[in-house]
């Protein structure tokens, strides 16, 4: 078995530079021609999740569609995207649905080995 030991100064390193690193991921908004699948789980709340979060079935329903224009936005983010919206899976969708999971893989993957778009995108 291997093991790794990583000690406490690069440990608080990373730690401090994670705002900046989160920061800066936050600007990447224009993906140009990359391909991109966005997998947007949609099925409603459960009663447990509801009381867990402490919010009413309505707030849940804010909630979802505030996630759903977030996830729309994020399809927007390529010029070559899918956004699937699945009614049916929750926050898991890999166990609830994983042959969409499977299938938006494949698609990227098949994508961006096709070379469709002009190289200096990639």
């Amino acid at each position: 078995m291997a093991q790794f030991s990583v000690g406490a100064n690069t440990l608080m390193a990373e730690s401090n530079e994670l705002d900046a690193t989160l920061e800066e991921a936050g600007t990447f908004r224009e993906l140009g021609c990359r391909p991109l699948q966005v997998l947007t789980a949609m099925k409603p709340y459960s009663v447990d999740q509801l009381a867990g979060m402490q919010i009413t079935p309505q707030q849940g329903e804010q909630v979802q569609a505030i996630w759903h224009a977030l996830q729309e936005e994020m399809a927007g983010w390529s010029s070559w995207s899918e956004h699937q919206v699945l009614d049916h899976a929750g926050h898991d969708i890999q166990f609830d649905n994983p042959q969409v999971v499977v299938e938006a893989v494949r698609s990227v993957v098949e994508a961006a080995r096709s070379n469709r778009c002009d190289p200096l995108f990639w």
